[in-house]
This record gives C-alpha cells, sequence and structure tokens, in this order.
C-alpha cells in the first residue's frame, strides 16, 4: 500500500471514531503559545 493510501485509510477511521473530539477547543485555547515564523525569501549575492 503506498504511503498516500495509509494515510487516507487512517484519516478515514480517526474521523470515522471522532477522533478529533480530544483536540477540540473554542477560540481561546488552554495554552497561551503563539508560533511566529519568518523566512526572508530575498537572495543576497555577493557585492
Amino acid at each position: 500500500m503506498r504511503m498516500i493510501d495509509q494515510i487516507i485509510a487512517f484519516n478515514k477511521e480517526f474521523v470515522a471514531q471522532k477522533g478529533y473530539e480530544k483536540y477540540l477547543t473554542d477560540k481561546y485555547p488552554d495554552k497561551k503559545l503563539a508560533v511566529l515564523s519568518c523566512m526572508d525569501t530575498q537572495r543576497h549575492y555577493g557585492a
């Protein structure tokens, strides 16, 4: 079985068993954490 097929099968089972319910939250999550990332896409060539 290809990996994508395994992922889709797992996802279908996860949803069918409502495995996501333990991860439900409201708009104010319990953990006060924000992840901020930045990627500089400018190219710097030697002068």
